[in-house]
C-alpha cells in the first residue's frame, strides 16, 4: 500500500497594513452603512406608504421651484454669464453711463458644392435677399417697425449706416450690379480700400476664396453682409432687457 502525500498547508495571509488596510476598512464601513440605510428605507416604504408618497410629493414641489421661476433669456451674451457675476455688473455700469453700442448682425450666404458666390447670378441673389430685408416691417407695441427704424446711424438725422459686403462694389444697388457686364473683373480692378478705407479687408467677407496665379480672386464658397442695428434695450416683464424691434430683423 502506497503512502499518500501529506496535505499541503497554505500559510495564513498576513493582515493588510498601512494604506491598504485603511482602504479595506473604509470599503467595509461603506458597505455596512449603505446596507443598513437601504434596509431602514425599505422598512419605511413598506410600513408607511402614505408618508413615503407625501415625502416624494414634497420633494417634487421643492424641485419644481426652478421651473416656476423660469426666466427666458433672449440675449446670447447673458446666456453664458450669470447676472450676479462681476463682468455683468461692470457691463451694466458702463452701459448706464455711456449707452449701448450698435448691434452688428451678419447675414451669411453659403453656396452648394461647385457653386461660385462671386458670379453675377449669385451676387444678384445676394442683392435680392438684401432688398427683401430692407422691405420687412412689423407692428411691435403699436409701432410700425421698418429697417429705417432699427438701423444704426452715426448721429441723429443721418442716413442708416451702409451695410458692408462684396456688394459694396456696387453700393448695394441692383441697377448698378445688373449693368455691370463682368462683376468679377470689377472686384479685382476696383480698390477695396477706396470703398472701405478703415474696415477689414475684402477676404473678411468671403468664405474659402480662391485666387489665380496673379493674385486675383476667382471664386468664393461663401459671402456675408454686415449690418448695424440700434441697440435700444428696454426692460420687458418676465424676459429682462431686450430690444424687440432690432431683434425682429436680427432673426
Amino acid at each position: 500500500m502506497e503512502d499518500s502525500a501529506p496535505p499541503v498547508s497554505t500559510p495564513p495571509s498576513k493582515p493588510a497594513t498601512g494604506a491598504k488596510a485603511t482602504i479595506e476598512r473604509f470599503s467595509a464601513a461603506v458597505h455596512r452603512y449603505t446596507e443598513l440605510f437601504f434596509e431602514k428605507l425599505t422598512t419605511i416604504v413598506v410600513y408607511h406608504p402614505a408618508v413615503t408618497i407625501g415625502l416624494v410629493f414634497l420633494f417634487v414641489v421643492i424641485m419644481a421651484q426652478g421651473v416656476w421661476f423660469y426666466k427666458e433669456e433672449l440675449s446670447p451674451d447673458k446666456q453664458f454669464s450669470p447676472r450676479s457675476s462681476q463682468a455683468v455688473k461692470d457691463e451694466d455700469w458702463v452701459l448706464d453711463r455711456f449707452g449701448y453700442e450698435n448691434r452688428p448682425v451678419q447675414t451669411m450666404f453659403e453656396a452648394k458644392e461647385g457653386v461660385n458666390m462671386l458670379t453675377k447670378e449669385s451676387l444678384l441673389f445676394m442683392m435680392e435677399m438684401h432688398e427683401w430685408l430692407l422691405s420687412q416691417w412689423k407692428i411691435i407695441d403699436g409701432k410700425n417697425v421698418t429697417y429705417e427704424v432699427v438701423c444704426a446711424r452715426y448721429t441723429k438725422g443721418d442716413d442708416c449706416k451702409i451695410p458692408v459686403s462684396v456688394l459694396t462694389f456696387w453700393g448695394h444697388n441692383r441697377t448698378r450690379l445688373e449693368a455691370d457686364p463682368d462683376p468679377l473683373t470689377t472686384i479685382n480692378t476696383v480698390s477695396w480700400r477706396s470703398l472701405e478705407p478703415s474696415g477689414p479687408p475684402l477676404d473678411f467677407y468671403l468664405g474659402k476664396p480662391e485666387y489665380n496665379a496673379a493674385g486675383e480672386v476667382v471664386s468664393a464658397r461663401a459671402t456675408r453682409i454686415d449690418y448695424n442695428f440700434k441697440n435700444e434695450k428696454v426692460e420687458i416683464s418676465g424676459v429682462g432687457e431686450d430690444d424687440p424691434q432690432s431683434r425682429y430683423f436680427e432673426i
